[in-house]
């Protein structure tokens, strides 16, 4: 069809195709079979920097934040640590301890007479873990007198005023005197993880702890390869220089390196969080000194250590600069396998909740009680996410499977063109949709084919000249010259019109059909005694070849045409009549000449066997009325040499295929 403009839309659209096939040939692995590899790991905790940052103990006021009166986090103090205590291991994860309450509450029956302020004066607010008396306590251990509550609930008692104390109260029979003191764990930005990891897959296995350069067999008998680590930054770029290469080392990274990569720091507040504005602080401002959120030394942090492998650089993402920086240096990185280790931060709290023991003691006064101890802690926590990647091989079955998907996508073009041309054209879009849309009615095509023969036999009265069922290359240049010849001359004007219309009738014999007579059938088909026996070539046209073309554009052929005609129902009259339509006995009594009395509807079964005389008849033609055969016998071959090309035509020879004119 000629659509016009519309037809440009094609050209966008397999622009973009061609352009998104290049970039799939150029920069990906359309022939590589590709896995997404299953990632191990084995952590444990190391010392990194944490004994040498370990200091003296101190108070840092400038962090002081306070959540509730029950979460206050004011006038911690750096306290060291042993190794043990700041580590926490998970299957996949490593909590590192980087702040915790110290909680405390002891319960002490009163004596008579005693107030619960009077009974908790015996407890120190510093140490709470004695075995006898010790009367000789400063006043400034003491749990406080009532007075220094001055009506509050919570104050700061002890020593450079460290414990958060609450006012004594009672519960039973006993007295609850209740205190807490914050911790900053000394060094623990030194805190750090110690790790080995590999993948494995189907086909191929690596490990970091597998020397540079070199493959080991694993117990399986597998294949195992070496591979680098390359921890990546917050700005998507290779993280301090920091490259990992096995030869049997293990990773080390410690607190501050894994926050650092994320673009912030242990004493640092994050930039994007939800945490409480701190309620020491105004809604507008804070006191100097005061920050509004913790740091993430008080909150601790959450950090996925997220690793992607690849075996090919080609399937590298494109969407941060470490890949490209991996790609470029060969010497460095290799051609593969490669981990990039991904740190991605979570800012919110990161607590291990409550560890809680109790045992006896014995307050300052030789009096027994119970005391309820509570390490509250918080931290930063490194957890392993599954692993991402792609691991590929060479596959033949891949390359096909991007063959096929081309070949379908670059249908798409046609299919929306197809869709605007059909809808969106308006009153176009009926004209084409008509022109190539067809409603297909069997009763329709039989009728188109009987017009089509009687086309074909009016063209075939105008070509055959002579009447022998047989159109010659002669006949035909006879016919075409008069119409080509103006145009002939134009283009050879130098030429004679006897050397062209002899050049005619050469392009004629080559182009046109042939037919398969003999030599002697030749001659009967001129002297109309023709039937067609064993095979010669004669160039030109058959009557049965036109009679084929003039319904070549049908899905019907003469031999559907034929049986039609022929078996329509059943050759018995009666027969037809009981078992076809009221319309189908109507036709056949009026072209058959039979006729019936009691017709009772198709399918009846009463009258499949009733005999002939049962209301059903063969009835012989009146006088004066002669059949359809009768008539057609009439015609003589005398009578049919002398028919005009507006004679009529009667079907001859079914096998042939083909009319004959009478």
């Amino acid at each position: 069809f000629h659509i016009g403009k519309v037809g440009l839309l094609n050209v966008p659209m397999y622009a973009a195709l061609f352009f998104w096939l290049y970039v799939t040939l150029v920069d990906t692995p359309f022939y590589l079979h590709e896995e997404v590899p299953i990632g191990t790991y084995t952590h444990w905790a190391g010392d990194g920097t944490f004994e040498q940052q370990r200091g003296p103990p101190r108070i840092n006021r400038s962090q002081d934040y306070v959540f509730s009166d029950n979460f206050n986090f004011g006038r911690a103090a750096a306290t060291n640590h042993s190794l043990q205590e700041s580590h926490f291991k998970g299957q996949d994860n490593m909590h590192m301890i980087t702040f915790y309450h110290h909680r405390r509450e002891v319960r002490v029956k009163p004596t008579a007479g005693q107030s619960c302020s009077e009974a908790c004066r015996a407890v120190s607010v510093v140490d709470t873990r004695m075995t006898e008396a010790t009367p000789e306590v400063p006043e400034d251990h003491l749990y406080p007198a009532s007075s220094a509550f001055d009506d509050a609930e919570w104050t700061w008692a002890g020593p450079e005023g460290r414990a958060w104390v609450r006012a004594p109260e009672a519960i039973g029979d006993e007295c609850s005197c209740y205190l807490s003191t914050n911790h900053k764990v000394n060094g623990a930005g030194g805190l750090a993880i110690e790790l080995k990891h590999g993948y494995s897959t189907s086909s191929a296995a690596g490990s970091s702890a597998v020397p540079k350069g070199t493959e080991e067999e694993n117990y399986d008998g597998e294949t195992v390869k070496s591979l680098p680590t390359v921890v990546v930054d917050h700005h998507g770029r290779i993280f301090e220089d920091k490259v990992f290469w096995g030869e049997g080392s293990e990773i080390t990274l410690t607190v501050d390196e894994a926050l650092r990569a994320c673009g912030t720091c242990l004493d640092c507040v994050p930039e994007k969080s939800s945490f409480k504005r701190n309620t020491m602080c105004g809604e507008d401002d804070c006191p100097e000194g005061i920050l509004p959120s913790p740091t993430i030394r008080l909150s601790g942090a959450l950090l996925h250590l997220s690793m992607e492998y690849y075996s090919h650089t080609v399937q590298f993402p494109s969407n941060m600069e470490v890949y490209q920086q991996v790609r470029d240096d060969p010497e460095r990185f290799g051609q593969g396998p490669v981990a990039f280790l991904h740190i991605v931060p979570s800012f919110d709290w990161q607590s291990r909740g409550s560890s809680i023991t109790e045992r006896s003691v014995v307050l300052t006064n030789g009096v027994r009680a119970k005391l309820i101890e509570d390490h509250y802690r918080y931290g930063v926590r490194l957890l392993f996410t599954p692993a991402m990647g792609k691991i590929g091989r060479l596959d033949p079955t891949a390359v096909a499977n991007t063959v096929v998907r081309y070949t379908v996508l670059f249908q798409y073009p046609g299919i929306v063109m197809g869709i605007i041309v059909a809808v969106m054209l308006g009153k176009q879009s009926k004209l084409f949709t008509r022109a190539t849309r067809k409603r297909v009615i069997p009763e329709v095509l039989f009728q188109e084919y009987v017009y089509s023969v009687v086309q074909s036999g009016s063209l075939w009265q105008t070509l055959d000249r002579n009447r022998d069922g047989y159109v010659s290359v002669e006949e035909l240049g006879k016919v075409v010259w008069p119409l080509v010849r103006g145009q002939l001359k134009l283009a050879n004007p130098d030429v004679d019109d006897d050397t062209l219309y002899r050049k005619l009738l050469i392009m004629l014999d080559q182009t046109f059909p042939k037919s398969f007579v003999t030599e002697e059938a030749a001659e009967q088909i001129r002297t109309k005694k023709h039937h067609e026996s064993s095979a010669m070539h004669l160039h030109g046209w058959h009557q049965k070849t036109v009679m084929a073309l003039s319904a070549e554009n049908l899905p019907i052929t003469f031999t559907d045409f034929s049986k039609k005609v022929a078996n329509k129902h059943e050759h018995s009259c009666c027969r037809q009549l009981r078992h076809g339509s009221q319309d189908d006995s109507k036709l056949v009594q009026r072209y058959m000449g039979c006729k019936t009395t009691n017709w009772q509807g198709p399918d009846a079964e009463q009258d499949c066997e009733a005999p002939a005389d049962d209301g059903c008849e063969e009835t012989a033609p009146d006088a004066g009325e002669e059949t359809a055969l009768d008539a057609r016998e009439e015609t003589t071959p005398d009578a049919r040499e002398e028919t005009t090309p507006d004679a009529s035509f009667t079907l001859v020879d079914a096998d042939a295929g083909g009319l004959q004119a009478v």
